[in-house]
């Protein structure tokens, strides 16, 4: 075989591109080779073509290429027809197994999966750590393969930094739950998980709560902990493997905590049958959660490793060298050169002898020895050299930064044709790309163009790592490109009845719609890509650029109504709720406020004259007002729009609030196409604007006591007569976490400035102090003598002030623990404290008795004074923008402007201020109206 047809089949080979190069001596089809790499290969050359069944085996050969050939590269999954996965939605890893398979070399490992057999004597979790490169993927896929016979693989999971099914907790858990459904001797678990699917199913059919509005460590407990709990009898140990944490979510993000909390505190609850083995990168949050937990290290350092990595060099030259007929002697020297430079890396000894096997055939043993001795050690080095090999100086670099970049920043990796389209480039360009940087991209065997290793982005979007200006990929740079193109997918491919199905279906649900799911798959990859992502793109990008603003303008003051159907036919219409939030919030700091609640308390005038008072602002009122309402939409209507996406017309339009903003803009005809369509015509009683309750939350159990909400006003914290904290979602209402661990009635709760700790009070006397972001009690603050009743957090979240029925205050310290002083004057039980925004006073209240304390010395000031009387029921105080209090309409006095920065807003809704007066404080306290 030439040089150029083996480089051709490679080529082909990468791409994913069947190609059948053809030979013919006799009869119709004489000796031949057909060759079509991804879809089938089939070697005839021992084949006698003078047999009289010639004709007909090849008929049927060539029949299967056809097939195979002309197959969608979307099928659906055999699981789809399984009740379970319907609910559960379980990732496949079929392919990456077989990667896996086809990576592995024989012999390698083999120690590792020993010492991890030892360690299940002693430990139920194991994490296997390591640095980028040394191969802990197949060695979590070789342990799957090569379990204790005692053991039993449960389920396993390989999470991917760029994909959006693989690198969520939820799936994680959906996933793990569906495959251990299908463990035969796990009877009881699966019909749990059976009972569970059929009341879950009632929830939602009665529009109460379902299973995917839960937290996620609420169906980790539902799903795992309790169905394995009811498992009676195991003569096995099972086996759960989550393969690359440090690939789910980033660094303290709310996925990778969900997840370390789950393995670090709730697998306690499994029962002891359960093992869990995890593998991912010692960093920061994950070394902390997994440390004192059963721990193998793959150093790159360990014999045992290096012994490995010249096993695999060794395999991978050793193929080479056959195909040039070169001496052992010469093979054993290449080698452990190589293996010298690699440094017990794998990645760069994968590339290193990729770019060797890319050498003409003619080379020889000098040709190879001399490039491994060019080779500089270093992952860094590699990938600069690698590239500067496909792109020698003065080449376009174009289509590097966009497809590379794309497929570095992508959320869900897509196939070349996909990636064309969303590009808005030639597929030809595309391939091209591919194929030039083939080192670091490849074409899986789902079709999609993914990055060879993680190590890979790493590295080529840090700028101190990716030196080579040329090749740096700017995140906020490419996250704004794709954002653009989303939004051009979006503004060109949406459309009314986006299915195209009959009339006659209009009203029908989709579970009715003959052939659905093929419909569904018909929808562009593209375009599914856009409706999903265009905002977690935009939301990356720290300040809007020129033309972006108008782009979201368009999209959704015309297309909203199309977008949400799109949602709603891929069953991801619930997601449009964090898509508006999101576009809403980074709209709304374009427009200069860094609270996007602020958007949804505005009239639509307050707007109007926002968008010409500020002309050069970022976003237009309406597209404001638009992307709140649409956030209603989905809260009133997401159950009929869930069920048959036609519904958005049919419903939600029609019965919305006659004044509000998205009824005003689509209740005319303009979204409908030429032709005649079914017409309701609107009935009377309609509301005329939306409730002013924007949402509401259930999950406690016993009344709620206490409220706060987070300074961008994404979050609220509730405490609760169940003894617990919930966090939720403001934009949802739905619960984000649980926080266990008060035992008795939980008064008082607070949220620092940054949102990353809440203060909680409690009748067990003590308070508590929590991460926000993964749920785990930092510390328990004990002191008071009864119950807690109110706390609050200065702004720099240096200190906590706590009030109690011991008719105390107490000031901590956020950071020890440890109390700095008891504020003791009080003769009745406090039950509300409060800082200033300076940090410099703090203010208490119990019945009849206010106090102004000074912060840095505890000392009660020298006289307390009260403007307005409290003691009046009657009394309605208002504060307006400029600065005057009024009483019942009638102005009482003004702040000034210097002071109202000062002004503090407590618990039970009181404005406190400090006001300096001939070394008096004097403190003012009135009731807040928003009216």
């Amino acid at each position: 075989m030439s040089h150029n047809c083996a480089r051709e089949i490679r080529y082909a080979d990468d791409l994913r591109k069947p190609i059948a190069p053809v030979h013919m001596h006799k009869g119709p089809f004489g000796w031949l080779d057909a060759i079509a790499p991804g879809v089938i290969y089939v070697d005839l050359a021992g084949i006698d073509h003078a047999h009289p069944e010639w004709n007909s085996k090849m008929n049927t050969l060539a029949n299967e290429v056809r097939k195979k050939l002309q197959s969608p590269t979307m099928q659906p999954s055999d699981t789809l027809l399984d009740p379970l996965a319907k609910w559960l939605k379980p990732v496949n890893f079929a392919q990456d197994v077989a990667a896996y398979q086809k990576a592995y070399v024989q012999g390698t490992r083999t120690w590792l999966i020993q010492k991890a057999h030892q360690e299940f004597l002693s430990s139920r979790v194991i994490w296997l750590n390591g640095g980028a490169g040394v191969g802990k993927s197949v060695m979590t896929w070789l342990l799957s393969e090569n379990l204790p016979s005692d053991f039993v693989l449960g389920s396993r999971f390989f999470c991917r930094h760029n994909d959006t099914q693989k690198n969520n907790t939820k799936s994680v858990i959906l996933t793990t739950a569906y495959q251990l459904s299908m463990v035969t001797t796990l009877h009881e678990f699966k019909s749990h998980l059976i009972e569970l699917m059929k009341f879950y199913e009632t929830e939602v059919a009665n529009n109460r709560k379902g299973l995917s509005e839960l937290s996620t460590t609420d169906i980790f407990k539902e799903l795992i902990v309790d169905g394995l709990n009811k498992v009676t009898s195991m003569s096995v140990k099972v086996v759960i493997l989550i393969d690359a944490l440090d690939e789910c979510g980033a660094q303290g993000s709310l996925e990778r905590s969900d997840l370390l909390n789950i393995i670090q505190t709730e697998s306690s609850r499994l029962p002891e049958f359960v093992c869990l083995f995890v593998s991912g990168r010692p960093e920061a949050d994950i070394y902390t959660s997994l440390s004192a937990l059963g721990a193998l290290e793959l150093s790159p350092s360990q014999e045992e490793n290096l012994q490995d990595l010249r096993l695999y060099v060794g395999y991978r030259l050793g193929e080479l060298w056959r195909r040039n007929q070169s001496s052992a002697e010469k093979l054993s020297e290449a080698g452990g050169l190589l293996s010298n430079k690699a440094a017990g890396v794998f990645i760069w000894a994968k590339l290193a002898c990729d770019r060797i096997d890319n050498l003409p055939i003619s080379a020889t043993e000098e040709d190879i020895l001399k490039m491994i001795h060019e080779f500089e050690s270093g992952l860094d080095r590699m990938l600069t050299n690698v590239l500067c090999d496909s792109y020698p100086i003065g080449t376009s670099t174009e289509d590097y930064h966009a497809v590379v970049g794309a497929v570095c920043i992508l959320q869900q990796p897509l196939s070349v044709e996909s990636l064309a389209k969303l590009l808005s480039i030639p597929v030809s360009r595309v391939n091209v790309a591919v194929l030039r940087n083939r080192y670091i991209l490849t074409v899986n065997s789902e079709l999609l163009v993914v990055v060879v290793h993680k190590s890979i982005p790493d590295f080529l979007t840090n700028p101190t790592r990716c030196k080579d200006a040329r090749f740096y990929i700017d995140k906020q740079t490419g996250n704004l490109r794709l954002a653009r193109k989303c939004f051009s997918t979006l503004n060109g491919e949406l459309k009314f009845n986006i299915l195209n199905v009959d009339e006659k279906l209009f009203y029908t649900p989709h579970a009715d719609i003959p052939n659905f799911e093929g419909l569904v798959r018909a929808i562009p990859d593209h375009v599914r890509y856009a409706g999903l992502y265009a905002s977690s793109h935009l939301t990356l990008v720290k300040e809007a650029r020129k033309g972006i603003l108008a782009m979201i303008d368009e999209i959704v003051s015309t297309k909203l109504l199309y977008w949400l159907e799109l949602l709603s036919v891929m069953s991801r219409f619930s997601d449009f709720v964090g898509i508006s939030a999101a576009l809403l919030a980074w709209c709304s700091r374009n427009n200069g406020s860094s609270k996007a609640l602020i958007f949804r308390l505005l009239s639509d005038a307050q707007l109007a004259m926002l968008a010409w008072t500020s002309p050069n602002s970022s976003s237009n009122a309406l597209t404001l007002r638009l992307l709140s309402d649409a956030q209603r939409v989905c809260a009133q209507f997401g159950v009929p729009i869930s069920v048959c996406a036609l519904q958005v017309y049919w419903s939600a339009l029609p019965f919305s609030p006659v004044n509000s903003t998205f009824h005003q803009t689509f209740a005319n005809a303009k979204w409908r196409p030429k032709g005649k369509y079914p017409t309701l015509l609107q009935t009377q009683g309609i509301a005329t604007q939306w409730s002013p309750c924007l949402c509401t939350c259930e999950g406690h159990t016993d009344p709620v006591i206490s409220v706060a909400i987070s300074n961008d006003s994404d979050r609220i914290v509730s405490g609760s007569g169940d003894n617990t904290v919930k966090i939720w979602n403001v934009n949802t209402g739905k619960e984000i976490r649980t926080l266990a661990g008060h035992t008795n009635y939980v008064t008082a709760v607070a949220i620092s400035n940054d949102g990353d700790r809440i203060v909680s009070g409690s009748w067990d006397n003590t308070v508590k102090i929590w991460n926000a972001n993964t749920g785990k009690e930092i510390r328990t603050l004990a002191g008071h003598t009864r119950e807690v009743t109110a706390v609050a957090i200065s702004n720099d979240g240096d200190r906590i002030v706590s009030g109690s029925e011991d008719n105390t205050v107490k000031i901590w310290n956020a950071n020890t623990g440890k109390e700095i002083r008891t504020l003791a004057g009080h003769t009745h039980f406090v039950y509300a404290v409060a800082i200033s925004n300076d940090g410099r006073y703090i203010l208490s209240k119990s019945p009849g008795e206010l106090f102004v304390w000074s912060m840095e010395t505890g000392e009660q000031q020298n006289a307390t004074k009260f403007i307005g009387s409290s003691s009046k029921e009657s009394s309605r105080f208002t504060i307006d923008g400029s600065g005057w209090v009024k009483e019942n309409e009638e102005l009482r006095f003004w702040i000034p402007s210097e002071l109202r920065g000062k002004t503090v807003i407590s618990d039970t809704r009181i404005v406190t201020f400090p006001y300096p007066v001939d070394g008096y404080v004097t403190a003012a306290f009135i009731d807040v109206s928003f009216g």
